[in-house]
């Protein structure tokens, strides 16, 4: 059992539509982690350019199949 699905309950539904068995690798986070500065009052934090102002996180690593 892989969890739950939801599916349209109408016909004319685009996800009904073509071929949707697109399947992507599985990528497990393995670390994730702060960086704070020695004097305890800064730390290093990420940004994506898509982030909304004023919006930070933390650092991560993963891992992808067969590393």
């Amino acid at each position: 059992e892989g969890g739950y699905k939801r599916s349209c309950l109408n016909s004319q539904c685009r996800s009904l539509q073509g071929v949707h068995n697109t399947c992507y690798p599985r990528v497990d986070p393995v670390v994730i982690m702060l960086a704070v500065h020695p004097d305890g009052n800064q730390c290093l934090l990420g940004r994506k350019k898509v982030f909304p102002a004023g919006m930070f996180s933390c650092l991560a690593g993963f891992v992808e199949p067969g590393e």
